[in-house]
């Protein structure tokens, strides 16, 4: 029987094995296990009730993360939710177990007050269906000299070639 739930606080450092486990596709490292450590502890935003779980026999076979952001969308501050550690183990895939908890992270992200949501994927599929939409991202490149000594150059704020060059980024 799977149990779908908030992780507990007692569950915190299986949580970690978890995800260091399922993001290196079974090849499980501290190094890893400490990326998803500092992810937790230095975000001052972290909420256990982010964290959505499907548990099976007292082991988490799925989980979701929500984090709690603020963007700016037409001048205003807007209280976003970023979807994220979406992991599931090999042997409890093709369950179900990660769509139900995207929809109890949506439930959690509207019973929250989270207007927007976004999340970064190789599979946007998956998440169609729950609603995200993949959108276009645009990257442009300017060059700027690094100057004399290849370090850091503050910007020249009266340079308009400098200004525009930054702008157009």
């Amino acid at each position: 029987m799977v149990e779908f739930r908030t992780l507990k606080w007692d569950e915190l450092n299986q949580w970690f094995d978890h995800c260091a486990l399922v993001f290196t596709q079974g090849e499980y490292t501290d190094k890893m296990r400490q990326y998803f450590m500092r992810h937790w502890y230095n975000d001052s935003r972290s909420l256990l009730a982010g964290i959505q779980v499907a548990v099976v026999d007292g082991e988490i076979a799925s989980t979701v993360r929500v984090f709690h952001r603020n963007v700016y969308i037409d001048g205003q501050v807007t209280p976003m939710g970023g979807i994220g550690e979406v992991s599931t183990k090999p042997q409890f895939r093709k369950q179900g177990l990660s769509g139900r908890l995207l929809q109890m992270a949506i439930a959690h992200m509207e019973a929250s007050g989270l207007a927007v949501s976004s999340l970064g994927t190789g599979i946007p599929q998956h998440y169609a269906r729950f609603g995200w939409e993949p959108i276009r991202t645009f990257m442009a490149r300017a060059k700027v000299d690094a100057g004399r000594d290849g370090g850091v150059k503050l910007l020249d704020w009266d340079n308009e070639r400098e200004l525009h060059d930054v702008m157009s980024c």
